[in-house]
Parts: C-alpha cells; structure tokens; sequence
C-alpha cells in the first residue's frame, strides 16, 4: 500500500518569482540529496497575502482600527503576513490534514539535506500538534526528548513548522484580534494553548530575516505605550499561570538553556 505523501507549502507573493525560484531550486537539492523524499513529500507553492497591493484589507475584521488605541496597531506588511499564515492554517484545518508551511526565503539545512526523511518521519510520529522547524531568537528551554524540546520564550520567526489540523484550529481561534505579529502570536501558547516545541536539529537556515511580506510596526509613543504595557502586565499574569500549570503537567524540570 502507497504511503500517503504529506503535504508542504511554501508561501510566495506572486510578484516574488526570484524567490519562488530560488526555493525551486531548493526542493532540487533536497530530492537529489534525500531521493526518498520525493515520493513522501509533496511540495506546493501557497499565494501569499500581498499588503502592497491591499489584499489584507479582506481581512480586515481581524484589525479593527480601536486596535491602535491600544498600542497594538500592525503595519501593512505585519498585517500581509498575519493573513498568509491565517489563510494557510484555515486551508489546514479544511483539509483535514497535518502540513508542513515554509517561507520563500529560507534554506534547508545540512542536517535536513543529510537526514531529511528520517526527521521529517520523527516530526509526524511525534504527539506534537506544532513543532518549529527554526527560529530566531534562542530563550530558556526544556528538553522533552532527544529532538523536541520546549520554550516559554519569544523565539520569533516564521519561516517553518509543522501544523496538524487541531493547531491550527486553536491559532484561528486566538486570531480573533490580531494584537501582535503572527510569529508573537504563535509564540504565546499561554493565549492560543499551543506548546511552543521546536525540533532539533532545525531543518531550516535564514540568511535574510527580513520577510517582504512582514515588516515590524510603528513606534509607539504616549497614552498608547501606556496602554500597552497594561496589556504586557496582564498578558505576562497569564503566562506565568499556564508556564506552571504546564511544567506540572509534564513534569518539566531540566533546563537547556
């Protein structure tokens, strides 16, 4: 019987064709390198959600302008990539099916070119509904097992994860408002009840972590600073009830970084 291939998106606005080349060429290496993976993984460009052309306004509802009296106003590109991530995790969530979601400025990793098959397996056979494939920033950690471990911590990034249908549901679910960047967004298991788990060795390096379709927002000044330091102390109350509440359910106690 045939395995069933899993299914990977790439994300590309459609006037970034450099991009959606260079990752072709990508996908090139990787088969030649790992021939197994072609009959298993099935890679497919994702339409990204262009800001520069106005097409997150249709997602407007998830922005409302009361947003910026609270300091948590988004700029155009921010609000772009929100709505390709939102877009893709609803496709997930329609299909009814694990995914695997990149972005178009990412290179796969030696350890991902060398054993590829085999970590992309462990990923799927893992109890994990999400698991970073990189990031950015590296914060306190805790081991689960030999690959996944687990962080509380703002890493940051986009470019790559594992999502299963029961993911993405609670990230749509926590996306009513969009309050913050999509990859802070992510990060705050605490808010959408998703374990921030990252496998290692990451499958993914960045060069560039400028996404075009992600630029950070304006700076904040005045009441609305004020405000959003409310939102921080509130948001860090929560935070710290679920980081104990999950520390003790998973009995966490080896600290990694």
């Amino acid at each position: 019987m045939r395995t069933k291939r899993l299914r990977a998106f790439i994300i590309n606005l459609e006037r970034s064709k450099d991009r959606k080349e260079a990752m072709q060429a990508q996908i090139s290496k990787l088969f030649a390198a790992q021939p197994a993976l072609e009959e298993r993984l099935e890679f497919s460009f994702f339409r990204g959600v262009d800001a520069s052309a106005g097409e997150h306004e249709a997602y407007a509802a998830h922005f409302p302008k009361w947003l910026r009296f609270l300091g948590m106003a988004l700029s155009e590109g921010e609000k772009g990539c929100y709505a390709s991530h939102f877009r893709l995790w609803s496709e997930c969530v329609r299909a009814d099916e694990c995914v695997f979601v990149f972005e178009d400025d990412v290179e796969f990793s030696p350890a991902f070119l060398a054993q590829g098959a085999q970590m992309l397996e462990k990923i799927i056979a893992s109890p994990y509904e999400y698991v970073r494939l990189f990031y950015i920033f590296e914060r306190k950690s805790y081991a689960l097992d030999e690959n996944f471990i687990l962080t509380f911590g703002d890493v940051n990034g986009t470019q790559g994860y594992f999502l299963r249908p029961s993911a993405a549901k609670k990230f749509i679910k926590a996306s009513k408002f969009w309050l913050r960047a999509v990859d802070n967004a992510m990060d705050m298991s605490h808010q959408n009840k998703v374990l921030n788990v990252i496998f290692r060795p990451l499958l993914l390096s960045c060069e560039n972590q400028t996404s075009l379709i992600a630029q950070r927002g304006e700076r904040i000044r005045g009441y609305r600073k004020f405000m959003r330091e409310i939102l921080r102390i509130y948001f860090q109350g929560k935070k710290f009830v679920w980081v104990v509440c999950v520390r003790i359910k998973l009995q966490i106690k080896e600290t990694l970084g």
